[in-house]
């Protein structure tokens, strides 16, 4: 009988925790809009590798860092509009192109690990979603504009079975 009454409780605290996880992120919003509109940062599963990429319209710049302890170093680009006025960095014939893109991940991962956010995607934004937002404890928190601009139906279902902060933030413990 104790094993259910501790059960019960860690699954409770678990949902309070992700929960909570998500109410700081929600309170930060504002935030997060200025910093990830437009911008796609993908963790890959061991952290070896960090994946950057923007979006201007239709088109999509891809930069590849190495990951190794607190230190990342750029690896390579494939860049399809420039200047990347996304992430407010020289062109790639500069010198200190590659240090900038470097100071760029460092900021996006730091501000990223303090609301415990895992990854964020903004690749779905032809969908009608502008954001989703991966949290460490596996929740889901999306950004979306206008709900009614979301008419795959897969997407429609999905946010119907979200619950939402206000109408255009919707969070889920798991992702679908």
């Amino acid at each position: 009988m104790r094993w259910v009454f501790f059960v019960i409780a860690l699954s409770g605290l678990s949902c309070r925790s992700y929960i909570n996880e998500m109410k700081q992120a929600y309170n930060k919003r504002q935030e997060i809009l200025q910093v990830f509109k437009n911008v796609s940062v993908f963790r890959d599963q061991r952290n070896n590798y960090i994946f950057l990429h923007t979006y201007n319209n239709s088109k999509q710049n891809q930069y590849i860092f190495s990951a190794n302890q607190n230190e990342y170093s750029f690896e390579r680009d494939s860049i399809l509009f420039s200047p990347d006025g996304i992430l407010n960095i020289v062109s790639e014939g500069d010198p200190s192109y590659k240090k900038q893109l470097n100071e760029r991940i460092k900021f996006y991962l730091k501000k990223m690990d303090s609301l415990n956010i895992s990854d964020v995607s903004s690749d779905f934004i032809s969908q009608g979603i502008t954001l989703k937002i991966y949290m460490k404890s596996k929740a889901i928190l999306l950004y979306v504009v206008d709900p009614k601009n979301v008419i795959n139906q897969e997407w429609v279902n999905y946010l119907k079975s979200m619950k939402k902060f206000d109408d255009n933030w919707y969070y889920s413990g798991q992702d679908k």
